[in-house]
């Protein structure tokens, strides 16, 4: 529990990286973002319900989507975004 927040302290330093800062104009990260909504919606209502085991399970696959999410998909994210962008500006370049 103590290292999904300290991840979520790191997160602006995971994202610093990104060429654009705003997330409205980053088509990927629209998707990441609401994929970790969703994710954490989805564990506060596994913790809230009895331990039980269809639900122990759920809520470890959870967890692990969680930290996927932010360690790896985040930067994966960025990274389509840059090539996005590199390739838009290589191809309209004499435009």
């Amino acid at each position: 529990m103590v290292l999904s927040i300290v991840i979520l302290f790191f997160l602006p330093y995971i994202m610093k990286n990104s060429i654009i800062r705003s997330g409205s104009f980053r088509p990927t990260h629209k998707l990441f973002f609401w994929l970790f909504v969703a994710i954490c919606i989805l564990l506060a209502w596994i913790g809230g319900i009895p331990v039980i085991e269809p639900y122990v399970t759920v809520g470890r696959i959870l967890s692990v989507l969680y930290f996927i999410n932010i360690l790896v998909l985040f930067p994966l994210g960025i990274f389509i975004d840059k090539l996005i962008y590199d390739y838009y500006h290589l191809n309209n370049w004499n435009k």
